[in-house]
């Protein structure tokens, strides 16, 4: 939403109790910046292991996971 800026995501996420989460492109349409903002008040995990942070020593964007195990 251009309104929130992804903001209404957040509560819905995490009343859903999703344990990890891929970044798709939607989540950084509003920018990177918006996007680890909203990231961290999620109670999951964010992966992504294809897009790179050249200014921060080629680690994934938004400072998430490039990958993660989860033992259920």
């Amino acid at each position: 939403s251009t309104h929130t800026k992804g903001e209404h995501m957040v509560e819905a996420m995490n009343l859903l109790n999703v344990d990890a989460a891929c970044v798709g492109n939607n989540n950084i349409a509003m920018g990177v910046d918006n996007a680890a903002r909203l990231f961290k008040k999620t109670d999951c995990s964010w992966v992504l292991s294809n897009v790179y942070d050249p200014t921060n020593d080629d680690n994934p964007i938004c400072g998430v996971e490039s990958f993660k195990v989860i033992n259920h």
